[in-house]
């Protein structure tokens, strides 16, 4: 019996189809084309939800720091955000800021700079400015000017992109410059963030460098740690959350020596998301002095302590009871006593004690110590 190919038959004048050669060729020919269209779709989709970056930054994106250049957390950010080289662009001046110039250059003019070297800006979606330090010198309202000028054109050039603002910056041994970080600089920052439309402040990042070993010997500039810090901060809060360190708890003693003064405040200290703790047990003086009440009396440095950066005298003292020990440690006496820290960063105390006659201030000859029940000190994270 022969074998036969063919793809349709006739019977009684009607044509049956046993296979359309044409009609499969016509189906795989769709699919093809469908699979294409699919692929380019997915691909279309997959650009559009592609998020493509610029950062601008002073030295702290330099990586700068008096002991040498560390890696910066524009990089580390980067490879958080795991985002190819070629959606990632940054640009650096060390003393730059939205008004401070260096070398004639500002935010605005780094933007100029880099744009040239942006591929495709149109598909640019964050556009970050990550600074503070060298604008804190100037008042709100004038970094709010520069601001909606730079927002003007981060939108000229990239029009599809959100533009963000972070500040950065920190100080262990300036209380001017920790004041105006956050008077100045956060205060600008947050109200630009609401005066232009596309534009988003990602806080006071600033804050989260609050452990010694995060900042270099020059109490300025980050150090490696510090700068995985900002990094970790700025990553935490584009994808909507917030990056909160933990300090540990632990014992501090606060030495301080000049001349013939030796003395040490003990205590403990912590810091949470929004306050420094500090845990003061006792003060104690190794060469039992002679204390007027009613006067300030230097007793330790705080460059002694993990947490605590320079801050206000108005911002950082509290009164407590006090047991005294004087005269050698042979008498006592209960009384109120300030303690606090100076914009100098040192500790001081101030005795609040009247004579048993009452017509006078005492004075308390030989002090040995003073003892606190734990007096608690607790001061808004922005001013310490």
């Amino acid at each position: 019996m022969g074998t036969y190919d063919f793809d349709r038959f006739k019977d009684n004048g009607n044509t049956y189809l046993c296979k359309d050669t044409q009609g499969r060729q016509n189906l795989e020919d769709t699919a093809v084309a469908l699979t294409k269209q699919i692929q380019k779709t997915a691909n279309d989709l997959k650009n559009s939800l592609k998020k493509r970056y610029v950062l601008i930054g002073d030295s702290y994106l330099d990586g700068y720091t008096p002991q040498g250049h560390v890696n910066d957390f524009g990089g580390k950010l980067k490879t958080m955000l795991k985002c190819a080289d070629g959606d990632w662009f940054q640009k650096s001046k060390g003393g730059t800021g939205f008004v401070a110039s260096s070398e004639g250059k500002t935010f605005m003019t780094l933007i100029d700079e880099i744009y040239p070297s942006v591929t495709q800006p149109e598909t640019i979606t964050h556009v970050i400015f990550a600074g503070g330090w060298n604008d804190s010198g100037y008042t709100s309202e004038n970094l709010q000017s520069a601001i909606a000028s730079c927002y003007a054109r981060v939108m000229q050039k990239f029009p599809n992109a959100t533009m963000y603002t972070a500040n950065v910056a920190s100080s262990f041994d300036n209380a001017e410059k920790l004041w105006y970080l956050h008077d100045h600089v956060e205060h600008a920052y947050s109200y630009s963030a609401i005066n232009n439309e596309h534009c988003v402040h990602l806080g006071y990042i600033g804050n989260n460098l609050h452990e010694r070993g995060m900042i270099a010997k020059d109490g300025v500039h980050p150090t490696d740690w510090g700068q995985g810090i900002i990094a970790i901060s700025i990553f935490y809060k584009l994808n909507g959350g917030e990056y909160v360190p933990v300090g540990r708890f632990h014992g501090f003693n606060a030495n301080y020596k000049e001349g013939s003064h030796n003395s040490v405040v003990s205590g403990f200290e912590s810091i949470s998301k929004d306050e420094v703790c500090l845990a003061i047990k006792n003060v104690y003086f190794h060469n039992q002095e002679t204390i007027k009440c009613e006067s300030t009396w230097v007793v330790g440095r705080i460059s002694d302590m993990s947490y605590v950066r320079s801050g206000y005298d108005t911002m950082c003292s509290v009164q407590a009871g006090a047991i005294i020990s004087y005269e050698g440690g042979t008498k006592f006496i209960n009384a109120p006593v300030t303690i606090g820290i100076m914009q100098d960063n040192l500790f001081y105390v101030n005795i609040h004690a009247v004579n048993r006659e009452g017509t006078n201030y005492e004075t308390l000859n030989n002090v040995a110590y003073i003892n606190f029940n734990y007096c608690t000190l607790r001061v808004p994270i922005s001013y310490i």
